[in-house]
């Protein structure tokens, strides 16, 4: 397989998906045979949006491949200045200088905009309230850890749905392996943009649902309720603690895209099913894959 751009999560098929996360097992359990494998290559982490997990994990990636790095976290194009270079010109003179850009942007039309202007290969690493794809590839390879599968899979996504772009990429992914059922837990004000859901239904089992409901399930993905779109009674409501958990299986997983609210107590964090600390951890050897599917194809051996 190789990969132009990484946009969204559907420009992956199932068979593709799983290269990369073989190809990420690799990287973990032999990191040292990975060292020089972009030694000639270069990166730039690009965002007009804040992120700690994401950037620091990508740039770390190219660095532990042997690759070069420049990270940028641009405020030209803010509200309020007074001059701002275009995005487009801004994206043609990052593209000359690296081989790889690792986009994040308010706008959802951001990386279609990038892909038009530079030669450089692409990521998006979170276009507005659409889509984030190495979040979802690093929830998979979490999930496929856990099970040894992605298939015939009970998972309950829950928290502002509207707006979350892992939850999005994430339903998208599930609807590439076999018989998995997705149980969509939010507010009614807040729930899964039907786009999403009619893009899925097809492949998935889908049931949408305003009450917290976790029984029986394989998979709990907690993404969360901001703030701006709720008061604390209703995140309450959507919120993880030892007592709405305490009658899960052994093995369910309980994961969190990041950062952590308050939709997880903290003594969850104790127990063997919280996994969102390594599910973060995991996004380096991810995004190693991905970088090398993108800028030097590796096939799993």
């Amino acid at each position: 397989m190789k990969m132009k751009n990484l946009i969204t999560i559907e420009q992956l098929n199932r068979k593709e998906i799983m290269e990369i996360l073989e190809l990420a097992k690799r990287i973990e359990n032999n990191p040292q045979n990975f060292e020089k494998e972009l030694e000639d290559k270069s990166l730039a982490t690009l965002f007009f949006q804040p992120s700690t997990r994401t950037r620091s994990s990508s740039s770390l990636a190219m660095q532990k491949l042997g690759g070069k790095v420049i990270d940028i976290y641009e405020t030209k194009h803010e509200t309020g200045m007074l001059e701002a270079e275009s995005f487009e010109d801004t994206i043609k003179v990052i593209g000359d200088y690296v081989d790889l850009i690792c986009l994040r942007h308010i706008s959802e039309e951001a990386p279609y905009t990038a892909e038009k202007n530079t030669q450089a290969k692409l990521i998006n690493c979170g276009n507005g309230g659409d889509q984030h794809p190495t979040q979802t590839l690093l929830d998979l390879y979490t999930i496929l850890k856990g099970f040894e599968r992605l298939d015939n899979l009970k998972i309950s996504i829950i928290g502002g749905l509207k707006g979350s772009r892992s939850a999005h990429s994430l339903l998208i992914a599930l609807s590439f392996f076999e018989n998995n059922r997705v149980k969509l837990i939010s507010p009614k004000s807040l729930e899964m943009p039907k786009k999403y859901i009619q893009q899925t239904k097809n492949r998935l089992k889908i049931i949408e649902k305003e009450n917290f409901d976790i029984t029986d399930q394989d998979v709990i993905y907690m993404a969360g309720l901001s703030a701006k779109d709720s008061d604390k009674n209703m995140r309450e409501k959507y919120q993880i603690t030892l007592e709405k958990i305490k009658s899960i299986k052994n093995n369910t997983l309980i994961l969190n895209p990041l950062p952590r609210i308050d939709e997880i107590s903290k003594e969850v964090d104790k127990l063997q099913n919280a996994k969102y600390f390594q599910q973060s951890k995991n996004g380096l050897f991810v995004r190693m894959a991905v970088f090398l599917k993108l800028l030097k194809d590796q096939s799993p051996q």
